[in-house]
C-alpha cells in the first residue's frame, strides 16, 4: 500500500511541502544537489553554458553578456597583477602566446619525426653499403648534426697541426716513413698476429704522454686490439699477447 504525504515544514526555507519522509523541500534538495556537483543545470537564460552552482543562470548572463564578462574577469586579472607586482597580459595576448607555443611544439615534433626517419632510412642504406652500424650511426650524425660536424673538422685540423709539428721535431718519423712502416709491416710486434689494412696501427712503445718521442726507435706496428690494450702503459708484457694467443 502507498504511503499517503503529510504536510512538512522544510527546515532550510520553512516553506510547507507535502512528502513522506524527509526535512527539506525538494526545492533545497535540488540546490544541494548542483552546489555539490552531481547535477549539471543548464542556464536558463541562454542555454549554452552550466548555471553556476544552485543559480539558474550562467556567470556570463550574470554579468550582463559575453563582453561584459570578459571585461569583468581582465579588471580582475588586473587588480590581482597589480597587487602582485607583476606586469599584465590581456587574455588575447596569453591565447595568442600559447597559439604560437603551441604551433612551435608542434613544428618541433614534426622535425624530430622526420629527421628519426631519415636517419633510419640513412642507417639502413649505409648498413646495406657494408659500413658497421657504428659507422653508420657516425655518418648519419656527421652528415645530419651542424654543431657535431664543426666539432670533428676542429677536432681533425688539430690533429693534423699536432701530428705536423710532431714530425717537424729534429729526429721524428716523416710521413713516408709512417707509410713505409704501415705497408712492410706483416705481423703485430707484440702478440705476432698477422697485420691486414684494417688492424694495422702504429704504436709508441714509450707512450708520447709519458714523455717518448715520435721517432724509429720507439715506434712498432701493432695490431688494433694491442694497441688499444696497452694505452697508456710504459711496458705490455709480450707473454701475456702470447698467452692469450695461445688460449684462443
Amino acid at each position: 500500500m502507498k504511503k499517503q504525504s503529510t504536510p512538512r515544514v522544510c527546515v532550510s526555507c520553512q516553506r510547507t511541502y507535502h512528502a513522506t519522509k524527509g526535512r527539506t523541500c525538494g526545492t533545497c534538495r535540488r540546490r544541494r544537489t548542483i552546489a555539490s556537483g552531481r547535477e549539471r543545470v543548464m542556464c536558463r537564460q541562454c542555454g549554452e553554458r552550466p548555471a553556476h552552482h544552485w543559480r539558474t543562470r550562467c556567470h556570463v548572463c550574470r554579468a550582463g553578456g559575453h563582453a561584459a564578462w570578459l571585461e569583468q574577469k581582465r579588471r580582475t586579472r588586473r587588480v590581482g597583477a597589480a597587487r602582485a607586482g607583476r606586469p599584465f597580459r590581456d587574455l588575447a595576448t596569453q591565447q595568442a602566446q600559447v597559439a604560437a607555443k603551441r604551433a612551435a611544439t608542434a613544428r618541433d615534433r614534426a622535425h624530430r619525426e622526420q629527421v628519426h626517419a631519415l636517419r633510419a632510412l640513412m642507417l639502413k642504406v649505409a648498413m646495406a653499403h657494408g659500413r658497421s652500424r657504428a659507422a653508420a650511426k657516425y655518418w648519419i650524425r656527421y652528415q645530419s648534426d651542424a654543431a657535431f660536424r664543426a666539432a670533428e673538422i676542429a677536432r681533425v685540423r688539430a690533429r693534423k697541426h699536432l701530428l705536423a709539428a710532431r714530425r717537424a721535431r729534429p729526429g721524428s718519423l716523416s710521413l713516408q716513413d709512417e707509410r713505409r712502416l704501415r705497408t712492410t709491416a706483416t705481423t703485430c710486434r707484440y702478440c705476432g698476429e698477422p697485420l691486414t689494412a684494417a688492424n694495422r696501427t702504429l704504436d709508441h712503445i714509450i707512450p708520447l704522454s709519458r714523455g717518448g718521442k715520435h721517432i724509429r726507435r720507439n715506434v712498432v706496428p701493432c695490431c688494433r686490439r694491442c694497441n688499444s690494450r696497452k694505452g697508456q702503459r710504459l711496458k705490455y708484457a709480450r707473454r701475456d699477447a702470447t698467452t692469450r694467443a695461445r688460449r684462443a
